[in-house]
């Protein structure tokens, strides 16, 4: 796994940030799992249910995200967090994208926790990583839109630059169906550690069960982790 270490300034902006990290290898990505795919409906339903007569913002995750959006400077409501888009999704009863079974474990360990997730192709990633503030007039490519602007926003970045943040991902280190190796990046803001652990212990039994990956390694990163 390679470094991920989170900048200083963004550790007394965001004390109580923490990052879940898994490293995967032997990944088997395929275009679509049904079963997979089942239970993330499944988990649709039962989100719509709990909160029905209520909007995206008021799950408790997503409202600690765009506070930690706020801190920075970044708008929360321009470029969504990814754990507030998806379940805005969900509550509008969008169908989810056919992307791949990777994405599909992305997707149901979000919405699962409410945490902002990142999936990696690994051989992409140059060197070490840093979770830091953009730069201004910094830019990057998210998976299928034109480059945007990522001054005060949460990124993720490695010796070639930007990869990924709690909002979208690059394109350069978008998971296809030719990757083997891939990195998760659990996003959390204000929540005890069990509860990341407990996403980390989600997304390492699907990828195993899913994808017939090898966890490599698992860890956590801030707020007092090592």
């Amino acid at each position: 796994m390679p470094s991920v270490t989170i900048d200083p300034v963004v550790q007394q902006q965001l004390p109580q940030l923490v990052l879940g990290l898994v490293d995967a290898e032997g990944v088997q990505v395929r275009a679509n799992e049904p079963a997979l795919r089942t239970m993330l409906e499944e988990l649709g339903e039962r989100l719509r249910f709990e909160y029905a007569g209520k909007v995206a913002a008021d799950r408790p995750e997503i409202a600690a995200t765009r506070r930690a959006y706020r801190m920075l400077g970044d708008d929360p409501t321009r470029y969504r967090p990814a754990n507030e888009a998806l379940l805005r999704r969900v509550l509008a009863r969008r169908a989810f994208p056919e992307i791949n079974s990777i994405v599909d474990i992305n997707n149901y360990v979000s919405l699962e926790s409410g945490f902002a997730l990142g999936c990696y192709d690994l051989t992409q990633i140059s060197g070490d990583a840093t979770v830091r503030v953009g730069a201004e007039g910094e830019e990057y490519t998210p998976i299928g839109k034109p480059a945007v602007e990522a001054s005060n926003r949460l990124v993720l970045a490695d010796q070639q630059g930007i990869f990924g943040s709690p909002t979208a991902d690059s394109q350069r280190t978008m998971v296809t169906l030719a990757t083997e190796q891939v990195l998760f990046v659990v996003f959390a803001f204000e929540v005890p550690a069990e509860r990341m652990e407990r996403a980390i212990e989600r997304s390492s039994m699907l990828l195993s069960r899913f994808c017939q990956a090898t966890i490599r390694e698992r860890a956590l990163v801030g707020a007092g982790q090592s």
